[in-house]
């Protein structure tokens, strides 16, 4: 009786920490869009639009090579590319 008593006590603290966590996620997440346009509210805006965007490593490439890398992601409607690079190789010395 008292184990079934203290799962039951438990669990319900659980429960009760779950809903005010939710509860803070969601003031949390209106406080922090305070004065900005929720994008899922707004099918007007035009980040609405799926623009596709890839991950790159374009050093694979020879610098002759590139423009037909660059042809066959625009010919596949890629409107951004990510390229990592390491600050380090692009400027040795301040």
């Amino acid at each position: 009786m008292r184990r079934d008593f203290l799962i039951a006590l438990v669990a319900l603290t659980a429960l009760f920490g779950s809903i005010v966590a939710a509860g803070g996620t969601l003031r949390e997440r209106d406080e922090r869009l305070r004065g900005y346009v929720d994008p899922t509210q707004n099918a007007d805006l035009p980040f609405r639009v799926p623009l596709l965007g890839i991950n790159a490593e374009l050093t694979q490439y020879s610098a002759d090579d590139l423009p037909a890398q660059f042809d066959l992601m625009e010919s596949a409607q890629v409107h951004w590319v990510r390229q990592f690079v390491r600050w380090d190789e692009i400027e040795s010395a301040q």
